[in-house]
């Protein structure tokens, strides 16, 4: 099961998706603000594509190397700041921008979810 990760109009995975409503989110037909971020893209198959496939990497030793040992286990803590996916490289705006989808601005929110994610800490 996708659990609504995968465009079967487009033949691709969702990389990231952030649904639900706003104020400033237009009225939409139903009479709702909503707004939909829904980012896919991988530079195609046949033909060159948008690709909003991002490769990151998370420093896991900043807050404690995780230790292996037989018997017992270590957790890493990841932290996801979404604000980033707001407020990076490019300022995204729900009021501008209430549905982003496969487009030329999807490469905007790609560049910017990108750092969202770091290492708060290890527990051994």
């Amino acid at each position: 099961m996708d659990d609504g990760m995968y465009w079967g109009w487009n033949s691709g995975y969702i990389f990231f998706k952030m649904e639900g409503t706003s104020s400033v989110a237009p009225l939409d037909p139903s009479g709702q603000h909503k707004f939909r971020y829904h980012i896919g893209g991988f530079g195609g198959y046949n033909a060159p594509t948008l690709n909003n496939v991002k490769t990151i990497t998370v420093d896991l030793t900043a807050g404690g190397v995780a230790k292996v040992r037989a018997d017992r286990e270590s957790n890493v803590h990841l932290m996801v700041d979404v604000l980033k996916m707001f407020n990076g490289t490019t300022n995204v705006s729900i009021a501008s921008n209430p549905t982003v989808m496969f487009s030329e601005f999807s490469m905007k929110v790609a560049g910017n979810y990108v750092n969202m994610f770091t290492h708060d800490h290890t527990e051994n």
